[in-house]
Order: structure tokens, then C-alpha cells, then sequence
């Protein structure tokens, strides 16, 4: 059976009302502590219609000032807690929560913005770090470089049949058995595993060989 996909305000809505009460507040103290960071305009009224679904968007400025009064993430209000559930990121769009989760982390591109044809997923990808700041801009050039293609390559082939055959697309990657799929990640892993282990061990050489020469 096909899960149904929550909107983004009915899973805000939800882990407002939860992470509220089990804090012991009231909606009236909720709306207080918002009133006090700057936003009068989530009172208790505006906040009940918003628990129970009678009031169906959320501001960004609304996401942010309850996340602070909430102690949480602004992405532990937006998604579910269960990286399997389905999630509507637009009306025509829906992922996992797993997916979305680093994706609005600014860590990985989502699945749905993936194009078809070869190299489809490298400019998805080049696409989306496009606008990131320098430093990340930086971190994903190591990402590229020689040694951890070969990491990634290990991962990379049966990753991305998954990630496709997770969202019920045909792969033709040669592996349509889910189960020996799985396998074959698992293999992966422990191969990229070695090859970390490799790399750790020459990075602990160096730093010895530096100290011994100052």
C-alpha cells in the first residue's frame, strides 16, 4: 500500500502540539514565549487553529521564532521523525523524509531533481552546491579528488540503483533483486571501510613524520 504523503504545515503542526506538551505548556505559554522573541501574532488563538489544521501555512519568520522558544532545529519541526514517512515537498512532489532531511541541510541533492541520462545526477549535484558557501564549495573539491572517487566509486553505482529502486523507478542497473541489492551496499561499505582505514593510517604516519622532524 502506498503511504500517503503529509503536508509540511500537518507535520509542523503535529511536532508543535507534541513538543509543547511535553514540555508542559499550554498554548497560551507557547504563545507568551513567541510574544516575547518579537511575534504577538502567534497567540494562542493563531496556534490552536494551527494544531488542529484549521490554519494551513506557517511563515518562515513563524518557523524560525518557534523552533528557538521550542529548543529544536527548524528541520526537527518541518519533517517527521521516522526518515521513512513520505513528505509533500511540493504539490507534485514527494520523498522520504530521509532524503529531505539532508537536503534542506544543504548536504545532498533531492532525488526528484535528478534528471535522466548519463551524468544526470553529477550536474543535479553541481547545480545544487552551486550556491553554497565557499567552505562547502571547498570541502565537496576534496570530495573530487582522485582517492575518494575511488571511495565513492565502490558506493557510487549500487547507491544510486538504490536511491532509484527506493523510489519505485526502474534502475537497469543489472540488480533488481532489493534484497541482493542490499548485499551489494553492504559489500561496498565494507570495502570503502578498508580504503578509510588506509587513508587514516597514512595520515597518522605524516602527522608522527612531522614531529619528529620538528
Amino acid at each position: 500500500m502506498t503511504q500517503t504523503a503529509a503536508s509540511l504545515t500537518t507535520t509542523i503542526a503535529g511536532r508543535i502540539g507534541d513538543l509543547r506538551q511535553r514540555r508542559g505548556w499550554s498554548a497560551n505559554d507557547l504563545a507568551k514565549r513567541c510574544a516575547e522573541q518579537g511575534l504577538p501574532g502567534l497567540n494562542r488563538s493563531v496556534l490552536a487553529n494551527l494544531e488542529s489544521g484549521r490554519r494551513r501555512y506557517v511563515t518562515v519568520d513563524e518557523l524560525l521564532t518557534l523552533s528557538l522558544v521550542l529548543g529544536v532545529s527548524p528541520i526537527h519541526l518541518l519533517l517527521p521523525t521516522d526518515d521513512y514517512a513520505q513528505v509533500e515537498v511540493t504539490p507534485t512532489v514527494a520523498e522520504a523524509a530521509g532524503w529531505v532531511r539532508p537536503w534542506i541541510g544543504g548536504r545532498t541533492v533531492l532525488p526528484a531533481q535528478v534528471g535522466t541520462g548519463e551524468g544526470a545526477y553529477r550536474r543535479a549535484e553541481d547545480d545544487y552546491f552551486r550556491e553554497a558557501p565557499e567552505r562547502e564549495q571547498r570541502a565537496r573539491q576534496v570530495g573530487m579528488h582522485p582517492l575518494m572517487l575511488s571511495i565513492n566509486g565502490e558506493l557510487g553505482t549500487f547507491a544510486r540503483e538504490a536511491v532509484l529502486m527506493s523510489q519505485g523507478r526502474a534502475t537497469g542497473g543489472g540488480i533488481g533483486d532489493p534484497a541482493l541489492l542490499a548485499d551489494a551496499l553492504r559489500e561496498g561499505a565494507r570495502t570503502v571501510s578498508a580504503y578509510v582505514d588506509l587513508l587514516a593510517g597514512e595520515l597518522e604516519h605524516k602527522a608522527a613524520t612531522d614531529r619528529e622532524g620538528d
